[in-house]
């Protein structure tokens, strides 16, 4: 499933999205704009603003423990 929402919505800070309903499970601590919640059935959904080439430039630049690129 595609939940597609407005730019702002998601560049807001975390606070603006704490619902009653919504429960935090994790910190953005990587590239772009990210909030991580759970749905009502527990599942974990995270809202992000940026591109897989975005994200792939960042992990380049820091990458995580135990990440390799192969080449292109």
């Amino acid at each position: 499933m595609r939940l597609v929402l407005a730019k702002p919505i998601l560049l807001a800070s975390p606070p603006a999205l704490r619902l009653p309903a919504l429960a935090i499970w994790k910190l953005n601590r990587s590239e772009g704009a990210s909030h991580y919640f759970l749905d009502p059935d527990g599942h974990k959904l995270e809202l992000h603003v940026g591109s897989l080439a975005q994200r792939l430039a960042a992990c380049r630049e820091q990458p995580y423990k135990g990440m390799v690129f192969f080449a292109e």
